[in-house]
């Protein structure tokens, strides 16, 4: 079954929520490695995982779309969510890590 243009909106409309909100998550991991390295000398090496984070998470979320408009519905729900949580999550943990 193939999706219509409400429910590609509707999915797009989602990724973008997605989007912004591990944009936070990245941010405040920037902000953190940022007075790190500041504060305490850390290697700007520590940049690596949030760098990693920018440039596949878009790339993810393309592959995603394209899963969604091909009529795999859940799949695509299912790993955008699970992806999303587990990046954020692993962000999260990161964090302390600085210190």
């Amino acid at each position: 079954m193939k999706s219509n243009k409400m429910m590609d909106i509707g999915f797009i409309i989602l990724e973008v929520a997605v989007f912004l909100m591990l944009s936070l998550f990245v941010y405040v991991a920037y902000a953190s490695v940022s007075v790190s390295i500041e504060k305490y000398g850390t290697s700007p090496i520590m940049y690596f995982p949030i760098i990693l984070v920018v440039i596949i998470f878009p790339i993810l979320l393309y592959k995603y779309k394209k899963m969604f408009s091909s009529g795999k519905f859940l799949n695509a729900f299912v790993w955008l969510m699970g992806t999303s949580s587990f990046i954020a999550m692993a962000l999260y943990l990161y964090i302390p890590s600085l210190v």
